[in-house]
């Protein structure tokens, strides 16, 4: 849930609304003890029987009100507990961006981000991207611009936005993917050399077949590297 509006609502309705029905219950509670204090104390011990009943029934009904409003007073407290969440969590979360970069191009003033000098974006336990000598990244949106995910590596996913091949990130580039593992999960399950050389040259093949330039595959570790002119 990435909005406010997403998280649940118990009751339906903004924090305004909540605010308001607190008020009311709050109202209602001490209101409701208020007459039950009265109806108590007000008992004449000589009065006849239906109208003790009466009076024992009224005073049994607003205290079932006094805690139906304590009820009510919880939820919508637990509404705004709620809310409070999701906007201090909407509000405090950064702008998504697709891995750790070197050097920090956030950091770079507009002139400097014209020329970055080997520009690398790298997930932990996931890959890296290098490009080759120095990137234009003026007007880049990263977040946009490249996805960094197990098994897939992206830039500019959304085919409209990419620049002429050697332009921004569209550029020659070495890569390195993590967990890629054989079909059967590890190099455990390619015991022999002879097989996991097999294997390795099926990674080999499949990489020229989408015009990159094979550099290493290892079966034990996960780890596929290989380059593209662009992307």
């Amino acid at each position: 849930m990435d909005t406010l509006n997403d998280f649940p609502r118990p009751m339906g309705g903004n924090s305004e609304h909540s605010l308001a029905r607190i008020t009311e219950a709050m109202k209602i509670c001490k209101v409701s003890e208020s007459y039950k204090g009265r109806i108590n104390k007000n008992r004449n011990p000589n009065e006849d029987e239906q109208e003790f009943r009466r009076r024992d029934m009224a005073a049994d009904t607003m205290g079932k009100l006094g805690k139906f409003a304590g009820h009510y007073l919880r939820m919508a407290m637990g509404m705004l507990i709620v809310y409070a969440r999701g906007k201090k969590s909407q509000s405090a979360a950064p702008k998504s961006e697709p891995g750790v970069f070197e050097p920090d191009v956030f950091r770079l003033g507009p002139e400097e981000l014209k020329r970055v000098p080997g520009l690398t974006i790298s997930r932990e336990g996931v890959g890296q991207i290098a490009f080759h000598g120095e990137t234009d990244c003026s007007g880049v949106d990263f977040g946009r611009a490249v996805r960094l995910e197990v098994g897939e590596v992206c830039v500019y996913p959304d085919g409209s936005s990419k620049p002429p091949p050697g332009t921004g990130l569209n550029k020659a580039a070495t890569i390195v993917m993590m967990q890629c593992w054989p079909p059967n999960g590890g190099g455990r399950s390619l015991e022999d050399a002879g097989t996991r050389e097999k294997y390795k040259q099926q990674i080999k093949k499949m990489t020229e077949e989408k015009n990159a330039t094979f550099i290493d595959y290892d079966c034990s570790s996960g780890v596929w590297q290989f380059a593209v002119e662009h992307f």
